[in-house]
C-alpha cells in the first residue's frame, strides 16, 4: 500500500500522473480529422503528390547521388 504524503510537494508529486490525464493531448487514431475541409472549400494543393515528385525531389535539392 502506499504511504500517505507528509508534505504538500510530496503530495503534488504523488498526484503528478493523475494531473497529467487532464491535460488534451493529440489521439493518436485522430489524424487529419481536425484538419478537414468543409464541403464546398476548394483544397488549396492536390491530394497527393505527382507520380515521380519525391524522384525528382533528389535532383531539385542538388544531392551528388539522385538515385
Amino acid at each position: 500500500m502506499a504511504r500517505r504524503p507528509e508534505r504538500l510537494t510530496d503530495a503534488l508529486y504523488f498526484l503528478a500522473p493523475q494531473l497529467l490525464l487532464f491535460l488534451p493531448r493529440d489521439r493518436p487514431g485522430n489524424g487529419d480529422a481536425d484538419k478537414r475541409i468543409a464541403p464546398g472549400d476548394r483544397r488549396p494543393t492536390p491530394t497527393h503528390r505527382p507520380a515521380g515528385w519525391s524522384h525528382r525531389r533528389r535532383y531539385l535539392r542538388g544531392s551528388d547521388r539522385p538515385l
